[in-house]
């Protein structure tokens, strides 16, 4: 006779197993391609694979030191192990599609380390599993601080570049060790090699002097349609002639200072441009400007010539130093086609700004409130429809509970017309905080209560 403990268990495994049945039948599994696109938006890291979407592209390379994108990699592959560890299913999917889709290699230990797990793999892998390489998109070589760079360290970068035969976008430019040390003449020929593959490398991100530039983008120059160039901490001196011809380039971001390396290259499909060098760039606009519809320039310098030689620009970025510049733009030119203008703003919203220490309007404040006045005006700027601050990591915040602190009530009323008019005409007027607010894209709408919590 069975106990009644024993009777108990066996009637409540039934139940289980009858309610198990039935979620099965009521709750159907999602499609694999839902799971896929779930995995990707859930471990997307803004920018890194993009090479058509300017804003994105943009956005990352605002990041010089890579500090937010690398702390936004690691907390992705945080996720990427989690999914992994779920169940087998999601294992599956995602260690077939976007586990190893950007590979960082932070030293030398690491790129030997990844080399081998990829030759292990491509050795051992069937034809119903292609091999890891195969699906590595973005290789970056970000070296930090300062460390030993062997032979055996390079041949194992060079193994890498080999195995990875999707591969799309290379960089270097986070690295932090001077360029010679990790180029060599063997990595310049492996790069150079996959221009003959079926998949190019389309993007390419690099920290190196002139004859390294020269060498690379020259062998890879007719698939390229990205390049983004950071300057090294040494530069060669000597001159040498070179000409680029890069004719599917469409987004050129450069912070090298070299006197026009580029003032002559030939870019026909430029669309996107970045550049600190003023010969580069004062070059590039005369020969492309026409064709460009995005535009970032590091300050106020030729400001009109730039954009008159630019009739079809849609988007521009600016650094704007209020106490300096006075004015952004030259009043009474029309800009037709511009959609959206972006202020690296740094001192706009400071509160000395709009009153002096003794409650005063301070001697540049009519220029700024011009410059405001002008960028909701129909006459100069009649397509314009968002307009984005960007504003430092450390402002100057009033405190609450000081009363001295508070905003003269005439700056307030300026404010709030203002806000007011962006609202008639239909411009979303957007804020974001340092580097890492604009890596992220994550933008807020600008209110009167923000105004004076920043002010």
């Amino acid at each position: 006779m069975p106990s009644i403990s024993g009777t108990f268990n066996t009637a409540d495994a039934s139940w289980h197993r009858t309610a198990a049945a039935q979620t099965r039948r009521k709750c159907p599994s999602l499609p694999v391609e839902i799971w896929l696109r779930i995995f990707s938006l859930a471990t997307l890291v803004p920018g890194a694979l993009d090479t058509d979407d300017y804003g994105a592209i943009q956005a990352f390379c605002r990041d010089h030191h890579g500090i937010s994108q690398h702390n936004r990699y690691d907390a992705v592959m945080d996720v990427k192990r989690s999914i992994s560890l779920v169940c087998r299913s999601w294992h599956a999917l995602i260690s077939t599609t976007n586990l190893y889709e950007y590979v960082l290699i932070r030293n030398g230990h690491q790129a030997i380390q990844v080399a081998n797990l990829l030759k292990e793999d491509r050795d051992e892998h069937s034809q119903l599993a292609p091999p890891r390489a195969s699906r590595i998109m973005r290789l970056e070589l970000a070296l930090e601080g300062v460390h030993l760079w062997t032979r055996e360290h390079a041949m194992a970068l060079n193994k890498i570049i080999q195995l990875c035969t999707n591969l799309v976008c290379f960089s270097t430019v986070f690295s932090t060790a001077d360029a010679f040390y990790f180029y060599s003449p063997q990595l310049i020929r492996v790069l150079a090699d996959t221009a003959t593959r079926k998949t190019k490398i389309q993007r390419l991100e690099l920290k190196a002097d002139r004859p390294i530039l020269s060498a690379i983008i020259g062998a890879l120059e007719l698939s390229l349609e990205v390049l983004w160039i950071q300057i090294p901490r040494r530069l060669t001196c000597v001159p040498s002639p070179w000409t680029p011809n890069l004719p599917n380039l469409t987004t050129f971001v450069s912070s090298l200072s070299l006197g026009g390396l580029f003032k002559d290259a030939a870019m026909p499909a430029l669309r996107n441009l970045s550049t600190s060098d003023a010969v580069d760039r004062a070059g590039i606009l005369h020969r492309h400007g026409p064709a460009l519809s995005q535009l970032a320039l590091p300050n106020l310098a030729n400001l009109k010539e730039h954009v008159m030689s630019c009739p079809n620009l849609a988007c521009l970025d600016i650094t704007y130093d209020v106490p300096i510049a006075g004015t952004l733009l030259p009043f009474g030119i029309p800009f037709p086609s511009l959609v959206q203008v972006t202020l690296d703003a740094p001192f706009i919203f400071r509160r000395t700004l709009w009153a002096g220490d003794d409650g005063t309007a301070p001697l540049y404040l009519d220029n700024l409130r011009s410059v405001l006045l002008t960028l909701v005006d129909p006459a100069v700027f009649p397509a314009l429809h968002t307009l984005r601050f960007i504003l430092p990591l450390r402002l100057t915040l009033r405190e609450p509970e000081d009363s001295d602190a508070s905003l003269p009530g005439w700056t307030l009323t300026f404010w709030q017309a203002w806000l007011n008019a962006c609202m008639r005409r239909g411009i979303k007027i957007q804020i974001t905080v340092g580097a890492r607010g604009v890596f992220s894209q994550k933008w807020a709408n600008l209110t009167l209560d923000l105004v004076e919590y920043l002010m």
